[in-house]
């Protein structure tokens, strides 16, 4: 995990945004994570276009996996 620019509080700690790779399945994917202006982490891949947000980062992560599982069985129902 690579650390990005700082940004806003979360939660009274100091956070900063963070990039790093998932895996899913055989599919690899860019995962941002950070902390919004409400206090609420949101986790985005990247190239896929699919957010999930979380009370903490690694409720968001798992959150954002879910969605990816959903969004890749919509994808190859089309």
């Amino acid at each position: 995990m690579r650390c990005l620019p700082q940004l806003k509080d979360c939660a009274g700690e100091a956070r900063a945004r963070t990039s790093t790779w998932g895996k899913l399945g055989s599919v690899q994917f860019e995962v941002e994570a950070y902390c919004n202006e409400a206090g609420e982490w949101v986790a985005t891949a990247v190239e896929h276009d699919v957010s999930a947000k979380g009370a903490s980062e690694k409720e968001a992560l798992a959150r954002l996996m879910e969605a990816l599982a959903v969004h890749f069985k919509q994808k190859s129902a089309r």
